[in-house]
């Protein structure tokens, strides 16, 4: 199943409101403690739907991260300019 909205419109506000490195740490807590079989079903369920959402949040970051990300190259009149490191474009 592909999600077709943006998902920093559909995500819970206190996600919304992380840092990547917040939502990776819980997100490994989550992990952590479904391989530990911690939880109930419903619990399971609940901290999965919550880990997609920490998933869905840590791929936005990095994609803004990723068009963030610019390299200064020399044009052939020896000026300096900035081109995208993103090979689509």
């Amino acid at each position: 199943m592909t999600q077709t909205n943006s998902p920093q419109t559909t995500l819970p506000e206190d996600i919304q409101a992380m840092s990547f490195e917040e939502a990776m740490e819980e997100l490994r807590r989550i992990v952590d403690s479904m391989e530990r079989g911690d939880a109930k079903l419903d619990q399971a369920i609940a901290a999965y739907e919550r880990g997609a959402h920490l998933r869905a949040h840590c791929e936005a970051k990095l994609k803004d991260a990723k068009m963030k990300i610019e390299q200064i190259s020399l044009g052939s009149d020896g000026t300096p300019r900035l081109e995208s490191l993103d090979p689509e474009e």
